[in-house]
């Protein structure tokens, strides 16, 4: 064999393992779902510990919001009803985001659960009366109030849904 011929049967050898490689990467993440059930089993609820709080963010990926509990996603819903709510935003997540440094998740709701509706269940959770809240990064460190563009710290109740966010303001007792 000549040096010519070595080094073509090296470059076959490469592009051969590269494919084989790719197709195996594909594989892998088409069985994603088959290894994490408990997540996009549509009817069947993961269990939540309905005495912890839970994390709800939006994930633009696939669309929806994700219920995080102990450190990992543990559901995911297209509608979600809290309680004792609080919003929080992580400052230097933001700061990464800002300087166009890949988009990580850094703004989140955390109270406790009272019920969600997963993406492919049919059925819906009643609306709640209420102001909307929103958080754009790009013009607010917190999230806001949709009308009045004041900062929302905290919410009695809070209801996640395809439209948004709508949250009912913690009341204030009043002082005599």
């Amino acid at each position: 064999m000549t040096r010519r011929d070595s080094g073509s049967l090296y470059r076959f050898v490469a592009k051969v393992t590269i494919r084989d490689l790719s197709c195996a990467i594909s594989l892998a993440f088409a069985a994603l779902p088959h290894i994490m059930p408990r997540i996009f089993v549509p009817g069947k609820k993961p269990v939540v510990d309905p005495d912890k709080p839970v994390r709800v963010f939006k994930n633009w990926k696939h669309g929806c919001y994700s219920i995080m509990q102990g450190g990992r996603v543990c559901a995911s819903a297209s509608q979600i009803r809290l309680n004792d709510v609080e919003f929080l935003v992580r400052e230097s997540g933001r700061q990464r985001m800002l300087r166009g440094l890949p988009k990580n998740v850094h703004a989140y709701a955390v109270g406790q659960l009272v019920d969600y509706v997963h993406p492919q269940d049919g059925r819906r959770l009643t609306g709640l009366e209420g102001r909307g809240v929103f958080y754009d990064p790009y013009r607010f460190a917190s999230f806001v109030d949709s009308v009045t563009h004041a900062p929302v710290r905290a919410a009695e109740q809070v209801h996640f849904d395809e439209s948004g966010v709508v949250y009912t303001p913690v009341e204030l007792p009043l002082v005599a």
